[in-house]
């Protein structure tokens, strides 16, 4: 993507992204050593780093937003096809986490207000490169944008009250040791649970 911005000379959003994903990157590692959550013992894949927030779902609200971003501004393709691709996708990557049991609902939810967040300010700081800010010239407000800006942040108050009483709520969980872990492939799992719970077969 940075590429295709250099070549088709649009440094303003060149710099835009890289001001989003730097920030939501930075964020994430920042939140993650503060609150220091540990991942849930029943997940598929390995972690190493803490649960709280989820930089998957993050970045892909950072990233897939600015994309729609410019392909809204450049008029490439109709808006509506825009706005649902890049949704499906944040949403698909959010659920993937939750799925597989690597992040809490409240560590995807956080994620996307980190991701939101950082967007804002990379589609700022892009708006003002490319247009620059003249705080004397009083621009009229279409009235859909200040219906769509309410509707954001009543949004994302929804969200943050249920990050809230989803953290509160996994917080008050009570930590259960697992004795077995997903070592191996899935297939020789099975195998192998058949054979304890029924007994080998004959002749194996």
């Amino acid at each position: 993507v940075s590429a295709l911005m250099w070549l088709l000379n649009r440094p303003h959003y060149l710099t835009g992204l890289w001001m989003t994903l730097a920030c939501n990157q930075m964020t994430v590692t920042v939140l993650k050593n503060i609150f220091t959550r540990p991942r849930s013992e029943l997940a598929v894949y390995s972690e190493i780093s803490f649960s709280f927030p989820s930089g998957h779902s993050a970045a892909s609200a950072a990233f897939f937003g600015f994309v729609c971003y410019v392909l809204i501004r450049e008029r490439v393709g109709p808006v509506l096809l825009s706005v649902f691709g890049g949704t499906v996708i944040v949403l698909l990557v959010g659920l993937s986490r939750v799925y597989l049991v690597e992040h809490y609902l409240s560590d995807v939810l956080n994620g996307y207000i980190v991701g939101a967040l950082c967007l804002t300010l990379g589609v700022w700081l892009t708006e003002w490169l490319h247009h620059g800010y003249d705080p004397s010239v009083q621009r009229p407000v279409p009235q859909w944008q200040k219906v769509a800006s309410v509707g954001v942040v009543m949004a994302g108050l929804v969200v943050l009250w249920f990050v809230v009483s989803d953290y509160r709520q996994k917080l008050s969980m009570r930590r259960v040791p697992v004795a077995t872990g997903l070592v191996d492939p899935v297939q020789t799992a099975l195998t192998e649970a058949i054979v304890l719970n029924l007994g080998a077969p004959q002749g194996a």
